[in-house]
């Protein structure tokens, strides 16, 4: 029962992990070339 959770919460960590740190450095670069 629990393992298909346990499944899902992996393929959201797998998904969002990489998507948060390119959002992440995406934003800091954003910054800088906003005040420009």
């Amino acid at each position: 029962m629990g393992f298909d959770l346990s499944i899902m919460l992996w393929q959201l960590l797998w998904i969002a992990g990489p998507v948060a740190l390119i959002v992440y450095g995406w934003r800091k670069l954003g910054i800088r070339k906003k005040r420009r």
